[in-house]
């Protein structure tokens, strides 16, 4: 007796996991954090409060917050050779391909090397957030020709991107401004770049392989590349003025 062998293409209706940690209700435009909406979490909260609430499912208390935050200010600079490494980089590489790279070679440096771990996993990923920005902000300096400016400790998540991106400390409501904008990108659900860290991670492979691969899968021009895309047509079409008639002309 035959059985008959079906597959669905491109993963199409197939559902790959359940996830308590992101619901995303698209009909209504609401987007949810371990069951907080996104509105509460964008007034009443911060990165650093929102990312210990994505990690360990629950509000950190006032003393947990401030070991949590004091660990990712700790982990915020670069060993001189990722610096040195940024800087050797074409100023006309794509940025996304740089922090892979980069993403790839800070696992050298980790101080947690015990894999497979729920705590070391958990410490790995906060180090990986603590530095994300500082190697951002690193790729955008070297490319404008300007050198390593060190992370802060006394700055927010949000308002120490800032410093590093523009040299000056920015003001209270531009760091609370970016801080926000973190908040409301920390989740998105079982994407494609969070499918692809699954399945890196599946084989026991390393957090930084798992998210090296991700990104990865984000450059897409179906995934994140497509933020890209909007900014590049923003960029042709100039002016509001001109908007109508470039729509028309795409059309």
């Amino acid at each position: 007796m035959s059985q008959e062998i079906t597959f669905a293409r491109g993963l199409e209706g197939v559902i790959a996991a359940e996830t308590r940690i992101c619901k995303i209700d698209g009909l209504n435009g609401k987007l949810y954090y371990r069951g907080y909406s996104i509105e509460d979490l964008a007034v009443h909260s911060d990165f650093e409060e929102t990312t210990y609430l994505l990690l360990y499912d629950k509000l950190p208390t006032g003393a947990e917050l401030a070991d949590f935050s004091a660990l990712m200010r700790e982990g915020r600079p670069l060993a001189p050779p990722i610096v040195e490494m940024i800087r050797a980089f074409p100023a006309e590489a794509h940025p996304m391909e740089l922090l892979q790279s980069v993403i790839s070679y800070l696992s050298s440096y980790i101080k947690h090397r015990i894999r497979h771990s729920a705590t070391c996993n958990c410490r790995t990923t906060l180090h990986q957030v603590a530095q994300f920005p500082t190697v951002v902000a690193t790729l955008e300096r070297f490319r404008s020709g300007k050198d390593y400016l060190p992370p802060r400790g006394d700055l927010s998540h949000g308002a120490n991107l800032l410093y590093m991106l523009r040299g000056e400390e920015p003001e209270a409501h531009e760091g609370g401004i970016m801080d926000k904008c973190l908040v409301l990108h920390a989740e998105h659900g079982f994407n494609a770049s969070t499918f692809t860290a699954r399945v890196v991670a599946s084989t026991l492979s390393t957090c930084y392989c798992s998210i090296s691969a991700a990104i990865g899968s984000l450059y897409g021009s179906l995934h994140g590349g497509a933020n890209e895309r909007v900014m590049e047509m923003v960029d042709e079409i100039g002016s509001k003025e001109k908007a109508e008639a470039w729509v028309d002309k795409a059309i």
